[in-house]
């Protein structure tokens, strides 16, 4: 369960991200979206792994660098993350 004061944070924060999305175009809608998207699964998976030696061996921005590898990667770390619905794909 969200404590009161992250629930008033996440609303904060998804307003921001809705007046910054009304403002495009359809497709730069969907381009800020995914960007914002990936930018939060990438804080989420960097809770969960361990901490890289050096930038040069940091995972997030090496190997599992795209978006659809971040999915992947998250998906396959098991029901932590499974569990919160993480069921999209990218072709």
């Amino acid at each position: 369960m969200l404590s009161q004061e992250l629930r008033g944070k996440l609303a904060q924060e998804f307003s921001k991200t809705f007046d910054l999305m009304s403002n495009e175009s359809d497709r730069g809608s969907a381009i800020v979206g995914a960007a914002i998207l990936e930018d939060a699964l990438a804080v989420a998976l960097s809770k969960y792994l361990i901490p890289a030696p050096t930038s040069q061996d940091d995972l997030l921005n090496g190997p599992a660098a795209s978006f659809s590898m971040k999915i992947e990667l998250a998906y396959y770390s098991g029901p932590r993350f499974q569990d919160k619905g993480l069921s999209c794909t990218l072709s």
